[in-house]
C-alpha cells in the first residue's frame, strides 16, 4: 500500500515537473517571438524615420529662419520667442499703395501740390511793339467814353501833385536863399560863418527832398498804370522798365491827344 502510494506521488511529480517544463519552454517561445516582432517594429519605424528625416530636417531649417527673421523685427524680438513664432505664421497684410501718378509721354510728372485744372488760365503775351492791330485798337479805346473820362481824372491828379511837389522844392530854395542872405550880412558885420557847413547843409535837404519826390512820382506811376491796365489799354501793367515806360509814354499822348 505504502509503495502503490510513494509510486503515485512519484508519477505526480513528475507530470508536474513536465508541466512546469513545457510552460517554461511555451513562455520562452512566446518572449523569443514577441522579441522579433519588436525588434521588426523597430526596423521599420528606424527605417520611416530615416526616409522622413530630411524632410523634418527642412521643415526645422524652415522654422527656424523664420523665428531668425521675424524676431528681427523690434516688436517681436521684444516678445517671448514662442509667441513671436505664432505670429510669424500669421499672414502679413497688405499695406496700403498710393495711387498712381498720371505721367504723359514728354511732359513731366504732376508736383504734390498740384490741385487741378480749375485755374486760371495763363495771361496773353504782352506786345513789345506797335502793330496795326494796337493803333486800331487805340482808335477804339479813344471813343470810350470811360477811358476819356478817367484820363481827364489822372492828367489833373498828376498836374495837381507835380505843382505841389514844385511848390515845396521854391519854398526849400526860398529858405536856403534867405539863410545865405543872412550868412552874408552876419560877415559884413564881421560875424563869423562857416559857409560850407551850411552849403552843406543846404545839399543834405535838397537830397532828402529828391527822395521824397522820387517816392511820391513812383507812387502816382503805379496807380496810373493799375487804373489804366483795368481799362485794357496796350502796354499798360506795373513796370519800371524804360523801354516799357516809353511805350506807356507814347500811347498816353496819342490818347491824351483825343480828349
Amino acid at each position: 500500500m505504502s509503495t502503490d502510494l510513494a509510486s503515485l506521488l512519484a508519477q505526480l511529480q513528475q507530470t508536474t515537473n513536465q508541466t512546469q517544463l513545457q510552460t517554461q519552454t511555451q513562455t520562452q517561445t512566446n518572449v523569443s517571438i514577441n522579441s522579433a516582432a519588436l525588434s521588426g517594429l523597430l526596423g521599420v519605424f528606424n527605417q520611416q524615420q530615416l526616409q522622413s528625416q530630411p524632410q523634418f530636417n527642412q521643415l526645422n531649417q524652415l522654422n527656424q529662419s523664420q523665428i531668425d527673421v521675424d524676431l528681427s523685427i523690434p516688436q517681436l524680438a521684444a516678445l517671448p520667442q514662442s509667441l513671436a513664432f505664432s505670429l510669424a505664421q500669421q499672414p502679413l497684410q497688405p499695406q496700403p499703395q498710393p495711387p498712381p501718378t498720371l505721367s504723359f509721354p514728354g511732359n513731366p510728372t504732376l508736383p504734390s501740390s498740384f490741385t487741378g485744372y480749375n485755374q486760371d488760365p495763363p495771361p496773353p503775351p504782352r506786345p513789345s511793339k506797335f502793330s496795326p492791330s494796337i493803333l486800331r485798337s487805340l482808335a477804339d479805346i479813344a471813343e470810350n467814353p470811360r477811358v476819356l473820362a478817367t484820363l481827364r481824372t489822372l492828367k489833373f491828379a498828376q498836374s495837381q501833385k507835380e505843382a505841389s511837389l514844385a511848390d515845396q522844392r521854391s519854398r526849400i530854395l526860398e529858405r536856403h536863399a534867405k539863410q545865405r542872405d543872412q550868412a552874408h550880412a552876419d560877415e559884413i558885420m564881421g560875424k563869423k560863418v562857416d559857409t560850407k557847413a551850411m552849403e552843406a547843409m543846404f545839399q543834405r535837404d535838397l537830397r532828402e527832398w529828391e527822395k521824397y519826390l522820387s517816392k511820391e512820382m513812383a507812387e502816382m506811376l503805379k496807380k496810373q498804370q493799375i487804373e489804366l491796365e483795368d481799362l485794357k489799354i496796350p502796354f499798360f501793367w506795373q513796370t519800371t522798365n524804360p523801354t516799357e515806360l516809353a511805350l506807356q509814354k507814347r500811347v498816353l499822348d496819342i490818347l491824351i491827344d483825343c480828349i
